[in-house]
């Protein structure tokens, strides 16, 4: 019976939250799933709940383990506690979002990773919390920890602050990717921790196959602290609707497998330019500067047009890498190589310049900078460049 009227408590909360911000219409889904069932704590219990912003307190568990929510208006959440379930889903077209408060959304990934390696699911996975087609949302201040795959996912967005937020993911948890803001526009992140066992900022905008692919751009990242995860701050692989316009800035890299990473491969088209990074500090990074145009991961990657290195035509699906200025970066404590540049034979990394740029390379196990086939393995070498135009390196030390 407790069980009961504390997931009645949470609906009506939901409820007049919908009602109140749109008072249009609203669409409220909830499921239960007994899978995975987590005992609830004697100490549950919710705030009453106010119009404007709806204000949650306490300790709620997963019995009601997916909500959804799709309003024409405006959606202001606050919650302070722990909030345990494994994926939140937003649709706010034409409104105004905003999720904030000091309290913790926890995924309950653990599930999902144990069945994800064992090769048992059948769908994909869930991402923590999604925004899809959202104008104007903000994220701030939240702690969001053991996602099931992607945590923090805004999908064809605009106008989007994602500022304060400390994610915290196992670093052998397969694919849980910190931010990955994918086919949005005019997007800011700041002043955010990342530890994850994927990439921590994964800019995307979309595979060949993806129907109405946008491009990404105005993104600005800065303040940010990076732990663990194969790559601090990511472009691609997904980028066949184009990223432009991005601006990385004032962000401390700490043990990341790479530290900026580019990565496409042939047959996802789009082009990656006009990105600026700049005032960054990596400690313990295997490799700094990853371009890889032979990025062999995910469906078809295993392919011969992926992995063949002889020139293919040039056509609406070969990617394009170009345009990058890299200045005041230092990197110390690397162990693989200063940077790895590997563009296609018809399509060459073009116009990468760099100013003062110090790596300080050191001791340390070998490893292979990128996920490529036929990558060497490497330890202690400078920049590796294959298929590269225009490469200016004379501000690197």
């Amino acid at each position: 019976m407790k069980k009961i009227k504390r997931i009645v408590l949470l609906v009506v909360a939901v409820l007049v939250l919908l009602v109140a911000a749109s008072g249009v219409k609203t669409v409220l889904d909830m499921k239960n799933s007994a899978d995975n069932e987590v005992q609830e704590e004697d100490s549950t219990r919710w705030a009453e709940p106010t119009s404007d912003p709806l204000s949650l307190e306490g300790i709620a568990d997963a019995s009601a383990k997916y909500a959804s929510a799709a309003v024409n208006g405006s959606l202001n959440l606050v919650f302070n506690g722990i909030w345990s379930r494994q994926t939140d889903y937003f649709t706010v077209p034409g409104g105004s979002l905003t999720i904030t408060g000091y309290g913790t959304l926890d995924g309950q990934g653990s599930y999902w990773w144990t069945r994800q390696r064992a090769g048992q699911n059948a769908h994909p996975r869930p991402y923590l919390v999604c925004f899809n087609h959202c104008e104007h949302v903000t994220l701030e201040n939240v702690t969001l920890t053991n996602s099931p795959a992607w945590t923090v996912h805004p999908l064809y967005c605009r106008n989007v602050v994602i500022r304060g937020l400390n994610i915290k993911n196992p670093a052998d948890s397969p694919n849980t990717d910190g931010i990955d803001p994918d086919g949005c526009q005019d997007v800011r992140i700041h002043d955010c921790t990342i530890d994850v066992g994927d990439d921590c900022i994964a800019i995307k905008s979309g595979t060949e196959d993806t129907p109405n692919r946008q491009v990404c751009e105005r993104i600005i990242i800065s303040n940010c602290h990076f732990l663990h995860g194969h790559g601090g701050v990511v472009l691609g692989s997904e980028m066949s609707g184009g990223i432009r316009n991005v601006v990385v800035s004032s962000c401390v890299f700490y043990e990341t497998d790479r530290g900026i990473r580019l990565k496409t491969r042939r047959g996802r088209g789009g082009t990656v330019e006009g990105i600026q990074l700049n005032n960054l500090v990596m400690e313990k990074v295997m490799c700094p500067f990853v371009f890889n145009m032979y990025y062999f991961c995910g469906a078809n990657g295993k392919m011969k047009h992926v992995w063949d290195k002889a020139p293919y035509p040039v056509t609406d699906a070969t990617p394009c890498l170009r345009d990058v200025v890299i200045s005041d970066v230092r990197a110390r404590q690397c162990t693989a190589c200063a940077g790895f540049f590997y563009g296609l034979a018809e399509m060459p990394v073009e116009g990468v310049k760099m100013q003062n740029v110090v790596v300080e390379m050191v001791d340390g196990a070998s490893g292979r900078p990128a996920m490529m086939d036929g990558c060497p393995e490497m330890q202690r070498a400078g920049f590796y460049l294959r298929n590269a135009a225009d490469v200016d390196l004379r501000g690197v030390a």
